[in-house]
């Protein structure tokens, strides 16, 4: 195990030369962090790990599978790894970062690796790209970044319903709570 390395692995490497061709710029392994995420995003708060399929036990994934020896040591070590998943993953979020984690498996193939990229691109700068023509439906509403001092009293939005009425239009009813 001593073999195995834990920073600089090949999908880590596509992940962030992908992300530094979009223009996005990062940490790399930032311990000052719960969990010392693989990839740091200071400027959107946010984190991505990318977590191998047989470390991080990803059920249903051809590439996790137990060893035929000392299967109580590798079920202990695995169950631990996605424990200590969750426990980094809720540190992170309490502290107001969005984390993203990406499975090995996805990253691989040619097939899925442009898609999910782009689709991290699109989730971490929240920008759409416009090669899309299906309207996307809005699910969470962000909150202004203001504080609520500057306007003497707080603003609170809230999504009420979303529908479609016709092919490609989407009207969106947001009403303000006290």
């Amino acid at each position: 195990m001593a073999a195995i390395r834990s920073k600089d692995t090949k999908p880590e490497v596509l992940v962030r030369k992908f992300l530094f061709a979009k223009g996005l710029r990062f940490r790399v392994c930032n311990n000052k962090l719960p969990g010392t995420p693989d990839i740091v995003l200071p400027k959107y708060k946010t984190a991505i790990f990318i977590d191998g399929c047989f470390w991080h036990g990803h059920e249903g994934c051809k590439y996790y599978r137990l060893p035929k020896s000392n299967i109580d040591f590798w079920k202990s070590k695995i169950e631990t790894n996605k424990t200590r998943d969750i426990k980094d993953t809720n540190a992170l979020a309490n502290i107001g970062w969005n984390v993203i984690r990406l499975w090995e498996c996805g990253i691989r193939h040619k097939e899925t690796r442009e898609a999910i990229l782009e689709n991290l691109y699109e989730h971490i700068t929240g920008n759409p790209q416009t090669h899309k023509s299906y309207p996307t439906p809005i699910t969470t509403l962000p909150l202004a970044a203001e504080p609520a001092s500057s306007y003497g009293f707080p603003y609170r939005l809230s999504l009420s319903k979303s529908e479609t009425i016709q092919d490609n239009v989407s009207i969106t009813f947001i009403e303000q709570k006290d």
